[in-house]
């Protein structure tokens, strides 16, 4: 359950780095630009966990009389958040994974879960697919340097940090190993 906590604020914080990351491409002036992100992003982040915890839950109360009509709400809620934060220049990943979040929180989630697995199973296939497409293997001996790095602060690093701020917050030494065990992959 720790090593799960982590890794969602790894992932929030993640959200947060690619809005910020998606509106540097955009903006000329660093302050309109960090002044314009945290207003839009605020705006956004807060609206959604209003929509989400008040109107959502009331929305699919009534759609999920239909489980045909939950998947199609709930896929059409994902890509219309993910479009809204397209169109406001953020990136469609956090805006899709924020979307994912704010339906968290109906009492639903665990059936359109259920129903958006082989969708989402397809699209992870095709994300490989297109992932190991674009793999050129003459620039892995350019950089197998930062490769070896990366590699090595992933897989030590990152464990190394989880124990360490869970031995700061009191926990024991067995729970902080084997929570850092658990967040030692890639």
């Amino acid at each position: 359950k720790i090593s799960v906590g982590f890794l969602i604020v790894q992932d929030l914080i993640a959200v947060v780095i690619l809005m910020v990351v998606s509106a540097f491409q955009n903006e000329v002036s660093t302050s309109s630009l960090i002044l314009s992100t945290a207003l839009k992003g605020g705006v956004l982040l807060i609206s959604l966990f209003i929509i989400g915890f008040y109107i959502l839950p009331k929305i699919t109360k009534r759609v999920a009389r239909s489980q045909e009509f939950l998947l199609l709400f709930s896929i059409t809620w994902c890509f219309a958040i993910a479009t809204i934060f397209h169109y406001l220049q953020f990136s469609l990943e956090a805006g899709a994974l924020l979307a994912g979040i704010a339906l968290s929180m109906t009492p639903y989630h665990l059936e359109i879960s259920s129903k958006m697995k082989p969708i989402r199973d397809f699209f992870l296939i095709l994300f490989f697919i297109i992932l190991g497409s674009q793999v050129i293997f003459s620039s892995i001996l350019e950089n197998i340097v930062a490769i070896a790095l990366l590699s090595l602060f992933v897989l030590i690093g990152n464990p190394i940090i989880v124990m360490t701020l869970m031995g700061l917050l009191g926990y024991t030494k067995r729970n902080s190993f084997l929570a850092g065990l658990t967040v030692a992959q890639i």
